[in-house]
């Protein structure tokens, strides 16, 4: 038997109207968002989805969709199971968000299409392709804190935070892949946009916009060092929309150009393993 247990997996699109409501089950469920916009709430959690967009949910958690104001969201959704207690350790400790490269996208592709298949051994071979797919996101998560070397002073700063700073710097790192408003921040955590400037500058010693761009280049070092993603998807793909500006702050914080680290790095890429119906719960709501 396979550590991965594949028992059905769509892409699905969801348009205006349509959700899904909060419930829990006792099998992983994994979202790809491949187009579209969408908010979900994960044990209370808000969070955004958005293209490249990876969500792991493990048996018990209560997550919901929202339902869609407008637009389309389109996604690869993932029901399995995991029979190996080791595997299932490593997938507890890893963020249940990620950003993930196109190749990770095919990767899901090919397990939907083993799936789907007349072929021998179809199960066999979807249930081996989504456990090297599960591997991918623990070894993502694992780059993503070895990446953090950037700023190792703000870092140890920022885990050891508690009250207001703690909760600014907890909606910095959810929010800085987007278009981070400090407006919007401060509605959300009631407080004054100036006094929370303040307060983090005090606590962390850089101003929040710095924070965010520390966490935006620490993500965009781990794209270019092991994905063949292009520079200009991954400055997009990071919440930069000027690559002028982006190629600026990465030299200001890595002391390279990002085409510099891409040449320097090049031997180091891990290209050999990123290249390799409907349930009761969903809705559909025209009001």
């Amino acid at each position: 038997m396979a550590n991965a247990d594949v028992f059905w997996i769509f892409m699905l699109d969801y348009a205006k109207g349509w959700g899904i409501r909060p419930h829990t089950h006792d099998f992983y469920q994994l979202y790809y968002i491949t187009s579209g916009k969408g908010w979900m709430k994960l044990d209370g959690r808000k969070l955004l989805l958005s293209p490249k967009a990876c969500v792991l949910i493990f048996p018990g958690q209560e997550h919901e969709l929202f339902k869609m104001q407008s637009g389309v969201l389109r996604m690869i959704d993932v029901k399995f199971y995991v029979h190996d207690g080791a595997l299932e350790n490593e997938l507890r400790g890893i963020a249940q968000t990620q950003q993930l490269t196109a190749e990770f996208q095919k990767l899901l592709a090919d397990v939907r299409a083993e799936w789907k298949s007349a072929l021998p051994f179809k199960k066999h071979m979807a249930d081996i392709l989504l456990e090297q797919c599960l591997y991918i996101l623990i070894r993502t998560h694992i780059k993503a804190e070895e990446s953090k070397f950037l700023f190792p002073e703000t870092q140890a700063k920022t885990k050891d935070m508690s009250g207001l700073p703690a909760k600014i710097a907890a909606y910095v790192e959810e929010h800085c892949f987007d278009d981070i408003s400090l407006d919007e921040m401060a509605r959300e955590l009631t407080y004054n946009r100036n006094y929370l400037c303040k307060v983090f500058k005090k606590a962390s010693g850089i101003t929040i916009i710095r924070y965010a761009n520390y966490l935006r280049i620490a993500k965009a070092v781990d794209l270019i060092c092991y994905s063949t993603e292009k520079i200009s998807d991954i400055c997009e793909s990071v919440g930069f929309h000027d690559i002028h500006y982006f190629s600026k702050v990465f030299k200001q914080i890595t002391n390279h150009t990002p085409g510099e680290l891409r040449s320097r790095q090049q031997h180091d890429m891990y290209t050999d393993i990123v290249e390799h119906g409907r349930f009761s719960y969903r809705y559909y709501d025209p009001d």
